[in-house]
């Protein structure tokens, strides 16, 4: 039963959800109480090396186990890029929105369009500096290559020939000139993206510049910076005390390794089982996603 008084609870919208998580502020005391001190194998430790042992758990887990997507929606300006979100490590998926159904149109990233930068220059060539001595930047001229490559190889190029001949497909006299221009049945309609960790940006094709845009991603769960507003799903909570408990052990002297090896291997059964739980298979809506697959299409 949560501690929160019901009332509390539905009138302040940051409670919302909150008992499917414990903060890293609990985890810490807890574990300081529960696993350290007199008559214990670690003994006295200090409190942060606990903590600091705990975000390393909760960096591996929200990448390995917890795997908690968020989304954010965004539109492009005239560069056609979008600023990675402050606690951004690794994308799932990039849509568009489609403006009559709703549904997202996934893009396909790009791996083969690097982004560069440009440096600007003065006729002779030399690059100019700012005031504080760092190169001007402008607009790869391979970058805007790239963003009208997509539009030229969707269009179909009608050539005027002027004169009859068998190869003509439109009653105007033009030809399909198929030798300059090749349909790539492996190329995405959606769109392409490329992303610059560096720079902490997403590029895209320019095809989607009048698109509202889709960026689902994972964080490492600690965009935050105090203790208890960091917080893991309580299903990981026994994991991450083993994860701690283990790393703690393994980094102290005059501990025999048989412990070492007994507390890495709890470690690894409590964080199998904790993936398995987050796994959230639920057996009637396998069955049900099983039953709809063998439906006839007629």
């Amino acid at each position: 039963m949560s501690s929160i008084l019901p009332v509390t609870y539905y009138e302040n919208q940051g409670n919302h959800g909150s008992y499917v998580y414990v903060s890293l502020e609990e985890i810490v005391n807890n574990f300081m109480q529960n696993y350290t001190g007199d008559n214990t194998v670690l003994g006295n430790v200090k409190r942060y090396n606990v903590l600091y042992w705990a975000r390393q758990g909760m960096r591996q887990f929200s990448m390995d186990a917890l795997k908690e997507v968020k989304s954010v929606e965004l539109e492009l300006g005239s560069t056609l890029d979008i600023i990675l979100p402050p606690d951004y490590v690794s994308y799932v998926r990039i849509s568009w929105v489609h403006p009559q159904t709703g549904y997202l149109m996934p893009l396909s990233k790009n791996t083969k369009l690097p982004l560069a930068t440009a440096y600007l220059q003065d006729n002779n060539a030399e690059i100019l500096f700012d005031s504080e001595g760092y190169p001007l930047e402008g607009t790869s001229n391979f970058q805007l290559l790239n963003d009208q490559q997509k539009n030229a190889e969707n269009s179909i190029n009608v050539l005027n020939c002027g004169t009859s001949c068998s190869g003509c497909q439109y009653e105007h006299g033009g030809c399909l000139n198929t030798a300059l221009y090749k349909v790539d049945t492996s190329r995405n309609a959606n769109g392409y993206f490329n992303i610059d960790t560096r720079q902490g940006r997403i590029h895209f094709s320019s095809d989607n510049a009048s698109r509202v845009l889709m960026l689902e991603y994972i964080s490492d769960g600690l965009e935050y910076t105090e203790e208890s507003d960091i917080k893991i799903n309580k299903m990981a909570e026994y994991s991450l005390n083993a994860w701690i408990n283990w790393n703690l052990l393994n980094n102290r002297l005059g501990i025999q390794e048989y412990i070492i090896r007994r507390s890495k291997k709890d470690y690894d059964t409590a964080f199998r089982n904790t993936k398995i739980k987050l796994m959230d298979l639920r057996p009637h809506e396998l069955i049900h996603t099983i039953n709809k697959s063998n439906q006839w299409f007629k």
